[in-house]
């Protein structure tokens, strides 16, 4: 940040080093003060538990842990869900025949192994 000019590294949507000028988005505007670098938004969710599941929650993140604990479960399912796509999106490249390891599978699998010199044994 440039002291007295007005520029900050982020302004909005939580950018780190975007080079936003306050001055252009609030006319007559000067900074003279150091400021926070960036700003992080949150989307808040309303979603309806049971009784019961919050209680486990509860149980299970501690307290004042529920949106960390949701937001971490979030993720892994996500991601669980992203891979499943790929997985998906892969079925049927491969074709069942032509391939070097038809005859042998266990034999072309041992000369991969001993023709890669960071394998030992």
């Amino acid at each position: 940040m440039e002291l007295g000019t007005g520029t900050v590294s982020a302004w909005y949507a939580g950018i780190c080093g975007s080079g936003y000028k306050i001055s252009d988005l609030v006319p007559g505007f000067q900074l003279y003060r150091a400021a926070v670098m960036c700003i992080i938004r949150h989307m808040r969710l309303h979603i309806k538990l049971d009784d019961d599941l919050v209680a486990e929650l509860d149980g299970r993140a501690g307290p004042r842990r529920r949106s960390a604990f949701i937001a971490e479960l979030i993720r892994r399912g996500l991601d669980y869900e992203r891979r499943w796509d790929d997985i998906e999106a892969s079925l049927g490249i491969l074709t069942d025949t032509g391939h070097d390891w038809d005859e042998d599978p266990a034999g072309w699998v041992r000369a991969q192994r001993q023709g890669d010199p960071r394998r030992s044994g």
